[in-house]
């Protein structure tokens, strides 16, 4: 074995020491070259690409992630998510990767059983906005599914906003029964976090909104015209001359390009249609010259199920 040979080997024989030398419960990650306590992930370049990305470096991470779809998702073990995209910091336990799991915009969370991947997303001929539907889990009521329902914003719309989702008597709303919680539910605006916390079954009640989704609706969202005194899991309401609106129509309540409108408690046992129309401004940096758009007859099917969903 010549020197160079032998310099190699012995250089190798070294790092390989350093790799094998850390703490006891503690590991080597080869893409950040140092050792890492329990619960914290060892990200890989793909992974660290992404998160540069996403930080705002002008770079591209084909070669990293070789277009790979699984790198769309967090990098934590099942049962941890990473709360602030650094590849060195422990993940933090949650109970359901819905939330920890996050993907590109083309792209959508899709669980089976306790796993979580990115699909994506269907294609949708709509001019100004998409309509989506997620699955909220919940431990609690059986024989319902949690629905989040949202609109995302096109391109001939993605500098706009939404400002009303309605109904009239040539293109009605129809929103099906759905649970609702006696007392303290709501109806319009998402239910209080707080309250979330001391009585569980609340964040199971159903809303409509637009945009907000934490009670947080005054000055913001409100309601015209639709009577939500009956609406309950047995009767739901078909609006001919109400809306949900934004006050101020010309602000962007949401900081991305999609809009929750609403959360839905149904009935596995039934199939449920929800029926709405929007309108919106196509370009909200141009208040007094932008025009504005609608899009009628937008539907949400959810199908009945043969087993319970949760």
């Amino acid at each position: 074995m010549n020197l160079i040979k032998i310099l190699y080997w012995f250089i190798g024989i070294h790092v390989l020491g350093q790799t094998l030398q850390c703490k006891v419960g503690d590991y080597y990650c080869q893409s950040v070259g140092r050792c890492l306590t329990k619960g914290v992930v060892c990200k890989n370049n793909c992974d660290i690409c992404l998160i540069k990305q996403r930080a705002g470096q002008n770079i591209a991470c084909i070669n990293d992630c070789d277009n790979e779809v699984d790198h769309l998702t967090n990098s934590c073990p099942d049962g941890y998510y990473d709360h602030d995209n650094s590849p060195l910091t422990p993940c933090i336990t949650v109970p359901d990767c819905f939330e920890y799991t996050k993907c590109n915009e083309e792209y959508e969370v899709i669980k089976v059983e306790k796993t979580c991947s990115c699909q994506m997303k269907e294609s949708c001929d709509r001019k100004y906005v998409c309509p989506y539907s997620k699955e909220i889990k919940s431990d609690i009521l059986n024989g319902y599914t949690t629905y989040e329902v949202s609109l995302v914003l096109q391109d001939d719309s993605k500098n706009g906003n939404i400002y009303a989702i309605y109904g009239d008597r040539n293109n009605p709303m129809i929103i099906p029964p759905a649970y609702q919680i006696d007392n303290i539910g709501v109806n319009i605006g998402g239910t209080n976090p707080l309250i979330n916390k001391n009585i569980p079954q609340d964040k199971y009640d159903s809303w409509l909104t637009i945009g907000i989704h934490n009670s947080n609706i005054v000055g913001k969202v409100s309601a015209i015209g639709i009577d939500f005194s009956n609406w309950d899991e047995n009767n739901g309401i078909t609006v001919t001359d109400g809306a949900v609106f934004l006050i101020d129509p010309t602000v962007k309540l949401s900081k991305t390009n999609k809009y929750i409108i609403g959360h839905l408690t149904l009935k596995n046992s039934e199939d449920h249609t929800l029926n709405i129309n929007v309108q919106g401004m196509t370009d909200i940096r141009q208040k007094y010259t932008t025009t504005t758009y609608v899009e009628n007859n937008i539907v949400y099917n959810f199908k009945k199920k043969e087993q319970d969903g949760h």
